[in-house]
């Protein structure tokens, strides 16, 4: 009977290792296969304006940024990584759609072929390479790197919004004077964490000191889409919408922004920023802003921005906001879209990226950068 046990244990053990070794080559087929298939991909005519990603991290949905914008200014995109980078990507919800670009492609050559490429990782090489550091939050203003500013949603990013919102930032009137939509999940946006690293209001604490201070003649939450436009179609000053309740996508969304003349950047889950207040700008909204000294370079109060401070300060300034001509309004917002030209169309990041005066990127990952913030206090 022990012998038998003896057989059945070794039997199972061994099974098991051909089982995993299985999984191995599978996992090693599919990554070859799509290889091949992102290979021929490469358009050849391209090798004068390549641009090369070593990477060991996913730095996710900002990875998918970067890679966007390079292939949005005429470049061919390739990137080199270890299988379980390449797979942490192909899973991940936003990153995994770089694989679908038109320009994109995977190497396995870790040092490029053409001299002419440019070579950007996120370690060390005995290569001339632009170096990436995911300490995003170490400085305000890093002297000697340049930190990439946030974009769209993935969403609208890979939409037809990214640099077409601009042409049309001037042409609807604005019926709003100071809108905000976007998700207001207590469990998420009530992030305690968020104001002891950065110092900011959270979400909910903005939306709900608004809410106790200006009344139903000033002030909309709508319930629904259709009270939604109702608010833009009646003029209120100041809607304020969950954007997760009543959602509204693509060109609707960026149509509200650009009837609306400011917009409240409420805070993320754990960092200051957050996509919508980009998109926002690109509308020629103007930002209504506790962490304007987040932005490369920092945004001005009454020249790009009003900037507030804290709870008193923040009704200070929408009362300010809501009392403002609108030749004032409209100088803001040329700021605006000036600022905007020049720091966050994907063209200026380009530019950035590749000037030598800096010594590295610094790109966001969230909570790995976060991390890397605390790890230096």
């Amino acid at each position: 009977m022990n012998t038998l046990k003896k057989l059945y244990t070794i039997f199972k053990t061994k099974v098991k290792r051909l089982l995993n070794q299985a999984v191995a080559i599978k996992l090693h087929v599919l990554f070859i296969l799509m290889y091949l298939k992102l290979l021929g991909k490469h358009n050849k005519k391209s090798d004068n304006n390549v641009v090369q990603f070593n990477l060991k991290h996913n730095a996710k949905r900002y990875l998918l940024t970067i890679i966007q914008y390079f292939l949005a200014n005429g470049y061919h995109v390739k990137l080199f990584c270890s299988r379980s980078l390449f797979w942490s990507i192909r899973s991940d919800l936003y990153s995994k759609k770089i694989f679908n670009s038109v320009g994109f492609s995977i190497t396995l050559r870790e040092y490029p072929k053409q001299k002419q490429t440019v070579l950007i990782a996120d370690y060390e090489l005995n290569y001339e390479a632009i170096y990436i550091s995911y300490n995003y939050f170490s400085s305000k203003e890093p002297k000697k790197a340049y930190r990439v500013p946030l974009s769209f949603h993935p969403e609208n990013l890979l939409g037809e919004y990214l640099e077409t919102s601009l042409i049309n930032s001037n042409k609807s009137p604005r019926n709003v004077k100071l809108f905000f939509i976007g998700n207001l999940t207590s469990e998420f946006y009530q992030n305690i964490q968020l104001k002891k690293s950065f110092d900011v209001m959270t979400r909910m604490e903005a939306i709900s000191a608004i809410c106790e201070n200006f009344d139903y003649t000033k002030l909309l939450v709508p319930n629904s889409i259709k009270q939604l436009y109702k608010g833009f179609t009646d003029k209120m000053e100041i809607i304020l919408c969950d954007g997760k309740a009543n959602p509204v996508w693509n060109r609707d969304y960026f149509r509200l922004l650009e009837q609306s003349d400011f917009f409240l950047a409420a805070s993320g889950v754990i960092i200051p920023q957050c996509h919508n207040i980009i998109e926002a700008m690109a509308a020629g909204c103007i930002p209504l802003i506790e962490y304007g000294d987040w932005f490369t370079p920092p945004l001005e109060h009454n020249v790009n921005a009003v900037i507030f401070k804290g709870t008193e300060d923040l009704i200070k300034k929408i009362k300010f906001i809501l009392m403002l001509t609108e030749y004032d309004i409209q100088k803001l917002r040329l700021g605006v879209l000036k600022y905007y030209e020049n720091n966050l169309t994907s063209k200026s990041v380009i530019n950035q990226v590749l000037d030598r005066k800096y010594s590295e990127l610094h790109l966001n990952s969230e909570g790995y950068s976060v991390g890397l913030m605390q790890e230096d206090v």
